[in-house]
């Protein structure tokens, strides 16, 4: 039970932070990206073949769905920027559940996470360094905090050429970042992920896409507190 719910976090981190304030440009597609891991614990290291190694991002009318692949299934995320909601979709080992956050509980969420891990003093930067990404120039920004009373910083590369939600925007870490995310590293328990995009496709998505299939059984999201 303690894996999945550090796997469900770790989809959290991954999937949520690709949404941010940017004017929409190309309005419907998708954006595949690849996931790289660094410093893995040990007992990570064990399982590194079952973890996700791609996410799928697909937009259309301010509609957002989150795909991820992993050995033990599947994990969704939808985000409709109208009604301000997030719906997490999981499809692991036989069992499909579903539970919804809506803006509100989410930004509750955050901020307690932040406040439990101790960081603060967030600043972000951007720089004047420029990295074509899929074929979009993309702005370099450093992220720069506190944690636990030590100085730590990220990075992401940004571009405002693709939509985005702004269901994220009071996010801590990111809140002062403008644009869709091509690029970006997040730590967890020492470990740095980086997501990059690798192809972007200027395609027709079907409503379909953004429709929860039958089968999923609902769950209270207070498991992601712990509870």
């Amino acid at each position: 039970m303690e894996f999945k719910k550090q796997l469900i976090t770790l989809c959290l981190l991954l999937c949520t932070a690709l949404v941010g304030n940017a004017q929409q440009l190309l309005k419907e597609g998708t954006v595949e990206y690849k996931l790289i891991y660094n410093n893995l614990p040990e007992e990570m290291k064990q399982i590194q073949s079952t973890l996700p190694s791609k996410v799928t991002l697909y937009f259309k009318n301010n509609q957002f769905k989150t795909e991820m692949l992993m050995a033990q299934g599947e994990m969704s995320m939808l985000f409709d920027e109208e009604k301000k909601e997030m719906i997490m979709l999981m499809d692991m080992m036989g069992q499909k559940m579903k539970f919804k956050i809506t803006e509100e509980q989410f930004k509750e969420k955050q901020i307690a996470t932040f406040e439990t891990q101790g960081i603060k003093n967030v600043e972000v930067k951007a720089t004047q360094e420029i990295k074509t990404i899929a074929g979009y120039a993309c702005t370099k920004h450093i992220v720069s905090y506190e944690i636990d009373e030590k100085k730590e910083t990220s990075f992401c590369y940004v571009t405002d050429k693709l939509p985005s939600s702004s269901m994220l925007a009071d996010n801590p870490i990111y809140a002062g970042i403008k644009g869709f995310m091509m690029e970006y590293n997040t730590s967890q328990q020492g470990m740095t992920i980086t997501m990059v995009a690798e192809k972007v496709k200027a395609e027709s998505i079907s409503e379909k896409v953004f429709t929860i299939p039958d089968g999923y059984k609902e769950i209270d999201p207070a498991m992601l507190n712990g509870k």
